[in-house]
């Protein structure tokens, strides 16, 4: 087993080009906690599972289920 089979983080800019919207946009639902992310120093990730969660909502997460209890 890999680190890529355990996580994966994607970049600001990848996340919006997946999600196709702006840039901004993605540091919106950063602020908001809609998606969730890693700081590596100054350098911010997204948790590519909560990018997929976001784009089909009926499945949920480990992290949405936590939140639920």
């Amino acid at each position: 087993m890999s680190l890529k089979d355990v996580c994966e983080f994607l970049t600001v800019r990848e996340t919006a080009q997946i999600l196709q919207c702006h840039p901004d946009t993605v540091a919106a639902m950063i602020r908001r906690k809609e998606l969730r992310i890693v700081r590596l120093g100054r350098a911010v990730r997204v948790v590519s599972d909560s990018v997929r969660a976001l784009a089909n909502p009926h499945t949920s997460t480990v992290h949405d289920k936590e939140v639920r209890q």
